[in-house]
């Protein structure tokens, strides 16, 4: 599979989870096991699930499926996306470790994250090279070149 393939397929399913969390943060929070601090103003909370949930998970799934087009011309973003990504399985991993309990729940989405990331480095480094871009000096024209003038502007 190319990897112009994978960035399409992660890009539909970041996007798709991205907006299923931003119409539906309170089955999101449910799923990951949030509760709002302050059961009687539950808007902050979900604000709050919206913005860090929803929001990077629209934005890195649409600039997947942008990258895609061109992989080897966006090569960087490609791999800073799958840093990202392995940031959030680590830091995730570092938490359930440091709390001493391992949902299932919670690992299965570490172990997501963390393939999301490893695939995302996959691409950044299988997309090659972007091509030299074409050369846009002025050319002399024959009569030019024959009399020893320079081109205009010049």
């Amino acid at each position: 599979m190319s990897s112009r393939n994978v960035l399409w397929i992660l890009g539909i399913l970041m996007l798709a989870s991205g907006v299923w969390v931003l119409f539906y943060p309170q089955q999101a929070m449910n799923w990951v096991g949030l509760a709002p601090l302050v059961p009687t103003q539950p808007a902050a909370a979900l604000a709050e699930v919206r913005a860090i949930y929803a929001g990077p998970l629209v934005v890195l799934g649409g600039w997947a499926l942008f990258a895609g087009f061109s992989p080897e011309r966006h090569r960087d973003s490609i791999l800073l996306m799958g840093l990202v990504w392995l940031g959030i399985g680590a830091a995730r991993f570092f938490g359930l470790s440091r709390e001493g309990t391992y949902q299932l729940t919670s690992v299965v989405f570490g172990a997501v994250e963390l393939l999301v990331g490893a695939l995302l480095l996959w691409c950044s480094f299988s997309a090659g090279r972007k091509p030299p871009l074409p050369s846009v000096a002025p050319q002399p024209s024959s009569a030019q070149a024959a009399a020893g003038s320079s081109p205009p502007g010049s």
